[in-house]
C-alpha cells in the first residue's frame, strides 16, 4: 500500500483500529473527501469520493473511502463494488479483497468472507497485523477456514519482512508533556506524561457513542505512544503503580472508562505499535477514571498532573480533558 494511502485513509480510520489517533495533515491540509470522512459524515464522503473516482479511475483512495463509507450506511453492495474496483488499482488486489470480506463478514456470508480473504492472500495481502485487529472477523476466527487463510498471510507477512518489503507511515506530529517535579531533598521526584496533539472534532462525538466501539481500546494521543514515565511507585485511584515506563491506553467497557499501563520493555521487546494496540492482552494494570462533563469543551486533548495542594505535589489529579469530556483519577506519589 502507497504511503498516501496509509496516511490519508488508514490513519483516518481511527475509530476502527484503535486510537483517538487524528491523521498526519492538518485540517487546512486535508481534502474535502477526507475531511468528511474524519468527521464520519458518511454520506458527504462517499459523494466526494464518488466523484473522484469518476475523474480518476485508478485513485486507491478514493475506492477505499466510497467502499468504508457505504459499508457505514449499511449500503453493502454498493460497498462491495467500490473495493472490487479497489482492487483492481495496480498494487491493490490484496487490500481491496481484504476490505470486502470485512463487509461479506457484516452481511453474515461467511464463505464468501473466506473466499474474498483467500483471494487477499493469494493478491500478496500480508497484513496480518490489521487482520488481528478488525473487529469484523471477531465472528469468524475460530473457523477453520479462517485459520488457513490466516496461515496464509502470515506467510506472506514472513516474506515480505524477510525481503524487506514494508509498508511505511512518515509523519511529524507535535507533542505535549506534563510533567511533576519535586525536589529540595536528598533527591528527585518525576512523573512526566508524553502525548502527541490531537484537536477535537465534532466526528469524535458520533464515534465515542456509537455501540460498536464497546470493548475498544484507543491510544489516547496521535500516531505514537502516549506514554507515563515515573521515577517513583505511585497510585492511581485505587491502583499501584511502580516505578517505569508505561504506553497509556484508554478502554472503554460497561459503560465505564478504563485507563490501562502497559510496560513499556514489553512493548519494545515485541515491538508492538501504538496503532495495533487493540490486538494486546489486557495488562496488569487497570483502573477505572471518573467521567465528568466540561463547562467549556477543551479544543485540544489535554493531559495534566494537577496537585490537590499549594506546594504538595504528593497528592494529585490526573486530568485528561477532550472536547466535552474530562476524566480524572486521584494521583498520589509513593515516597517512602
Amino acid at each position: 500500500m502507497s504511503s498516501r494511502i496509509v496516511s490519508s485513509v488508514l490513519v483516518a480510520v481511527w475509530a476502527v483500529c484503535g486510537g483517538i489517533a487524528p491523521s498526519a495533515a492538518s485540517a487546512q491540509d486535508k481534502s474535502p473527501m477526507e475531511a468528511a470522512y474524519g468527521n464520519r459524515d458518511w454520506k458527504q464522503a462517499a459523494e466526494f469520493a464518488r466523484a473522484r473516482t469518476q475523474e480518476q479511475p485508478n485513485d486507491a483512495d478514493a475506492w477505499y473511502v466510497l467502499g468504508n463509507s457505504l459499508t457505514q450506511m449499511s449500503e453493502f453492495d454498493g460497498a462491495l463494488a467500490a473495493f472490487d474496483a479497489f482492487a483492481k488499482v495496480p498494487g491493490y488486489a490484496g487490500y481491496g479483497r481484504f476490505a470486502a470480506a470485512s463487509v461479506y463478514v457484516k452481511k453474515g456470508d461467511v464463505d464468501s468472507a473466506i473466499r474474498m480473504l483467500d483471494e487477499a492472500a493469494a493478491g500478496g495481502f500480508s497484513s496480518a497485523s490489521e487482520l488481528g485487529i478488525d473487529r469484523n472477523f471477531d465472528a469468524i476466527r475460530g473457523d477453520a477456514r479462517y485459520l488457513d487463510v490466516l496461515k496464509k498471510i502470515e506467510d506472506n507477512a514472513r516474506v515480505a519482512q524477510a525481503r524487506g518489503d514494508r509498508l511505511m507511515f512518515s509523519t511529524e506530529t507535535d507533542r505535549k508533556s506534563a510533567r511533576l517535579v519535586l525536589y529540595g531533598g536528598l533527591d528527585t521526584l518525576r512523573v512526566v506524561i508524553d502525548h502527541g496533539m490531537v484537536p477535537w472534532r465534532d466526528g469524535y462525538a458520533k464515534a465515542l457513542e456509537d455501540p460498536e466501539l464497546e470493548g475498544r481500546r484507543w491510544r489516547m494521543g496521535a500516531n505514537d505512544w502516549t506514554t507515563l514515565d515515573t521515577n517513583v511507585g505511585l497510585s492511581l485511584g485505587d491502583l499501584d503503580v511502580p516505578a517505569g515506563e508505561y504506553g497509556l491506553t484508554l478502554r472503554r467497557e460497561d459503560k465505564r472508562v478504563l485507563l490501562e499501563l502497559h510496560d513499556m520493555k514489553d512493548m519494545r521487546a515485541r515491538r508492538v505499535d501504538p496503532y495495533y494496540c487493540q490486538a494486546l492482552e489486557v495488562p496488569a494494570f487497570v483502573t477505572e477514571l471518573d467521567v465528568e462533563t466540561l463547562d467549556e469543551p477543551a479544543k485540544d486533548l489535554a493531559i495534566s498532573i494537577a496537585p490537590s495542594k499549594p506546594n504538595d505535589g504528593h497528592v494529585c489529579e490526573l486530568r485528561i480533558d477532550f472536547g466535552p469530556h474530562r476524566l480524572t483519577t486521584p494521583l498520589v506519589l509513593q515516597e517512602k
